[in-house]
């Protein structure tokens, strides 16, 4: 995760990223389509406990935000705040 990185050529825009894959293995996915449970809602309270079908998993998340800080009130001249020590 990458959060409020300042562009070089405007100093009021701000970028964040954020990403991440997962990956698993075989999983039990309670839904329709098992060939031995042709006629039952799989999941359901009348389902049989066999009735699901044998996957893979994964998931990924990618996103990449833009904020733009307008230049008025304190941030007219200096949008961040810069103390002097």
């Amino acid at each position: 995760m990458i959060q409020d990185v300042q562009i070089p050529f405007n100093e009021c825009i701000f970028v964040d990223v954020i990403g991440f894959k997962s990956e698993w293995g075989s999983m039990d996915s309670y839904r329709d389509g098992n060939p031995t449970c042709p006629n039952e809602r799989a999941g359901s309270n009348d389902s049989h406990e066999d009735d699901f079908i044998e996957s893979e998993g994964s998931n990924a998340l990618f996103r990449l935000g833009f904020r733009y800080l307008l230049p008025i009130g304190h941030a007219k001249n200096t949008p961040i705040h810069k103390s002097v020590v």
